[in-house]
Protein backbone atom coordinates (compact mmCIF):
# COMPACT_ATOMS: atom_id res chain seq x y z
CA UNK A 1 0.00 0.00 0.00
CA UNK A 2 1.44 3.50 -0.64
CA UNK A 3 1.21 6.18 1.71
CA UNK A 4 0.60 9.95 0.03
CA UNK A 5 1.19 13.23 1.78
CA UNK A 6 1.60 16.45 1.33
CA UNK A 7 5.20 18.02 1.98
CA UNK A 8 6.99 21.55 2.59
CA UNK A 9 9.30 21.85 -0.29
CA UNK A 10 11.90 22.73 2.76
CA UNK A 11 11.46 19.17 3.94
CA UNK A 12 12.10 17.21 0.71
CA UNK A 13 15.30 15.09 0.96
CA UNK A 14 18.34 16.13 -1.92
CA UNK A 15 16.62 13.07 -4.36
CA UNK A 16 13.48 15.01 -4.49
CA UNK A 17 14.65 18.62 -4.86
CA UNK A 18 16.98 17.38 -7.83
CA UNK A 19 13.55 15.66 -9.49
CA UNK A 20 12.33 19.38 -8.98
CA UNK A 21 15.09 21.15 -10.57
CA UNK A 22 15.25 18.75 -13.35
CA UNK A 23 11.89 19.20 -13.91
CA UNK A 24 11.83 22.85 -14.04
CA UNK A 25 14.96 22.44 -16.54
CA UNK A 26 13.96 19.71 -18.82
CA UNK A 27 9.77 20.01 -18.61
CA UNK A 28 8.20 20.82 -21.99
CA UNK A 29 8.26 24.66 -21.82
CA UNK A 30 10.88 25.11 -18.94
CA UNK A 31 10.76 27.48 -15.79
CA UNK A 32 12.93 28.88 -12.78
CA UNK A 33 12.03 26.17 -10.09
CA UNK A 34 11.31 29.88 -7.59
CA UNK A 35 7.76 30.38 -9.94
CA UNK A 36 7.49 26.65 -8.74
CA UNK A 37 8.27 27.86 -4.97
CA UNK A 38 6.29 30.36 -5.34
CA UNK A 39 3.08 28.69 -6.71
CA UNK A 40 3.90 26.38 -3.93
CA UNK A 41 3.40 29.22 -1.54
CA UNK A 42 0.52 30.70 -2.89
CA UNK A 43 -1.26 27.65 -2.74
CA UNK A 44 -1.65 27.29 -6.47
CA UNK A 45 0.54 23.96 -6.61
CA UNK A 46 0.99 21.34 -4.02
CA UNK A 47 3.89 18.84 -3.72
CA UNK A 48 3.34 15.55 -2.40
CA UNK A 49 5.35 12.35 -1.36
CA UNK A 50 4.29 8.83 -2.47
CA UNK A 51 6.09 6.12 -0.04
CA UNK A 52 5.59 2.21 -0.46
CA UNK A 53 7.31 -0.93 -1.41
CA UNK A 54 9.86 -0.40 -4.26
CA UNK A 55 8.30 2.91 -4.39
CA UNK A 56 9.54 6.82 -3.53
CA UNK A 57 9.30 9.80 -5.36
CA UNK A 58 6.94 13.06 -5.64
CA UNK A 59 3.90 14.93 -7.62
CA UNK A 60 2.37 17.93 -7.66
CA UNK A 61 -1.23 18.87 -9.08
CA UNK A 62 -1.57 22.12 -9.85
CA UNK A 63 -4.80 24.89 -9.77
CA UNK A 64 -5.45 25.83 -13.64
CA UNK A 65 -8.94 27.47 -15.20
CA UNK A 66 -10.28 25.37 -11.65
CA UNK A 67 -9.34 21.89 -12.48
CA UNK A 68 -6.16 20.07 -10.79
CA UNK A 69 -3.21 19.34 -13.43
CA UNK A 70 -0.75 16.89 -12.96
CA UNK A 71 2.06 18.55 -13.57
CA UNK A 72 5.34 16.36 -12.21
CA UNK A 73 5.06 12.61 -11.34
CA UNK A 74 8.91 11.29 -10.84
CA UNK A 75 10.72 8.88 -8.58
CA UNK A 76 12.08 5.25 -7.94
CA UNK A 77 9.41 2.69 -8.73
CA UNK A 78 7.44 4.60 -10.29
CA UNK A 79 6.86 3.19 -14.04
CA UNK A 80 6.77 -0.25 -12.22
CA UNK A 81 4.02 0.38 -10.03
CA UNK A 82 2.34 2.65 -12.51
CA UNK A 83 -1.41 1.53 -11.69
CA UNK A 84 -0.77 1.63 -8.06
CA UNK A 85 0.65 4.91 -8.12
CA UNK A 86 -1.83 6.56 -10.70
CA UNK A 87 -4.19 5.49 -8.44
CA UNK A 88 -3.25 7.13 -5.38
CA UNK A 89 -2.55 10.14 -7.30
CA UNK A 90 -6.05 10.36 -8.59
CA UNK A 91 -7.39 9.30 -5.17
CA UNK A 92 -5.50 12.58 -3.72
CA UNK A 93 -7.03 14.97 -6.48
CA UNK A 94 -10.81 13.74 -5.76
CA UNK A 95 -9.73 14.58 -2.31
CA UNK A 96 -8.63 17.73 -3.10
CA UNK A 97 -11.75 18.03 -4.53
CA UNK A 98 -11.00 17.78 -8.04
CA UNK A 99 -13.77 17.10 -10.82
CA UNK A 100 -11.20 16.28 -13.71
CA UNK A 101 -7.25 15.55 -13.42
CA UNK A 102 -4.89 16.60 -16.50
CA UNK A 103 -1.24 14.82 -17.39
CA UNK A 104 1.11 15.81 -19.27
CA UNK A 105 2.41 12.94 -21.14
CA UNK A 106 5.65 13.85 -23.32
CA UNK A 107 7.08 10.30 -23.66
CA UNK A 108 5.57 7.06 -25.87
CA UNK A 109 6.44 4.44 -22.77
CA UNK A 110 4.27 7.05 -20.51
CA UNK A 111 1.68 7.22 -22.85
CA UNK A 112 1.48 3.87 -23.45
CA UNK A 113 0.95 3.26 -19.64
CA UNK A 114 -1.61 6.37 -18.97
CA UNK A 115 -3.81 4.41 -22.05
CA UNK A 116 -3.65 1.23 -20.66
CA UNK A 117 -4.22 2.18 -16.91
CA UNK A 118 -6.38 5.10 -16.81
CA UNK A 119 -9.62 6.22 -17.86
CA UNK A 120 -7.99 9.68 -19.52
CA UNK A 121 -8.04 10.32 -23.31
CA UNK A 122 -5.80 12.53 -25.15
CA UNK A 123 -6.52 15.69 -25.95
CA UNK A 124 -3.82 17.41 -27.90
CA UNK A 125 -0.63 17.24 -28.98
CA UNK A 126 2.02 19.61 -28.22
CA UNK A 127 5.22 20.75 -30.35
CA UNK A 128 8.09 22.37 -30.04
CA UNK A 129 10.86 24.14 -32.03
CA UNK A 130 13.25 26.11 -30.75
CA UNK A 131 14.25 28.87 -32.65
CA UNK A 132 18.02 30.52 -32.54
Amino acid sequence: MLSVGIVNPKSLDDDELKLLVSYSVECWKPFPIEELLARVSHGTACIYRVTGPGVKGIFILSVGDGDLYVELVAGKGFIKNFAEVYDAIRQTAISCGAKEIYGFVGRAGLKRLYDRYTKGVPLVEVYKETLR
